[in-house]
């Protein structure tokens, strides 16, 4: 409740934040007019890390309102943007590749990921809303199983394996509660099979990495539709990777800028390699540059760092 005494105030809040629909404003002289009114958006304040546009106006909007989302539901930890607005891990798992194109999410996610440590219980099992109450005995692991796969994403997308490291033991306790759990049905709220385990993805979810921290980069793009051009960066741990594209008649013209100490292998949409050329030059006339094969209609070709033009 806020009783006004008169002239100019300021009212916001510090202890609570939400989304809203409408505001109600009573006891007013006149009523007010949209200019009298600021909302001010909570969030953690945090660089952008990526940029998307292209020709269809549809698709800049989704890309927008993703941005707009994951900056109103994110404080000092992600939150549930839906409905609650708590850390619920499954939701923001999901959300997490999002976040990491659009923003610096590495700190964030990086202390999240010890706040779901630290509250593990003594069995093994995490909490479904980390920091929180665990809400059911049993979470399955969509949930609980986000201490596995945070840091195992944080890794891919940052090259750091510290927190695989230090987070192994936590990992590990929660592997071995999900077989204790599946072997002994009944005893666990919800208990869950080895078939179940299987089908959510935490039977095998560690293959080899080709290049963590995005030092091996695939550019593919998707030439979708009436789609005409598509422009887009990504300002990894290793630098910018550029990737653009636009149509000139039945010509296809592919801009792309790989960092410094990173590889790529590049899909370039095409009938036949033959017709391809690299900055106006032969692809067997430019360094760095090695046809690999053909694959789905596109030349497949592997470049190291540097700038390209394929057309």
């Amino acid at each position: 409740m806020k009783i006004s005494t008169g002239g100019s105030e300021v009212y916001e809040h510090r202890f609570f934040y939400a989304g809203m629909r409408q505001v109600v404003i009573r006891g007013t002289a006149r009523p007010p007019a949209l200019e009298d009114l600021t909302g001010c958006l909570v969030s953690m304040g945090w660089s952008s890390s990526g940029s998307f546009r292209c020709s269809d106006d549809v698709a800049n909007w989704l890309n927008d309102a993703t941005r707009r989302t994951v900056e109103a539901y994110t404080t000092f930890l992600p939150n549930d943007p839906v409905r609650e607005w708590k850390a619920w891990t499954e939701d923001i798992e999901n959300m997490s590749r999002s976040s990491a194109f659009l923003f610096d999410s590495q700190t964030m996610y990086e202390r999240w990921q010890w706040a779901m440590v630290e509250t593990q219980r003594e069995d093994g099992n995490c909490r479904n809303v980390t920091p929180g109450a665990y809400f059911d005995g049993y979470n399955s692991p969509w949930w609980g199983g986000c201490v596995v796969w945070l840091p195992w994403q944080w890794y891919q997308y940052y090259g750091d394996n510290s927190l695989l490291k230090e987070s192994f033991p936590a990992m590990k306790r929660y592997v071995d509660y999900l077989g204790m759990a599946a072997a002994i049905p009944g005893e666990y709220s919800g208990s869950i099979t080895t078939e179940e385990m299987q089908d959510w993805g935490l039977a095998d979810w560690c293959p080899d990495p080709s290049g963590p921290g995005l030092g091996k980069i695939i550019i593919k793009p998707n030439i979708v539709g009436d789609l005409h051009w598509d422009e887009g960066f990504y300002d990894s741990v290793q630098g910018r990777i550029i990737s653009n594209w636009h149509k000139r008649g039945t010509q296809l013209v592919m801009d792309v800028t790989i960092p410094s100490n990173t590889t790529a292998t590049v899909f370039v949409p095409a009938n036949d390699a033959a017709n391809i050329a690299v900055s106006g030059n032969p692809v067997d006339k430019v360094k760095g540059v090695k046809f690999l094969h053909m694959e789905n209609n596109s030349a497949v070709y592997s470049i190291v760092s540097g700038n390209y033009r394929f057309q």
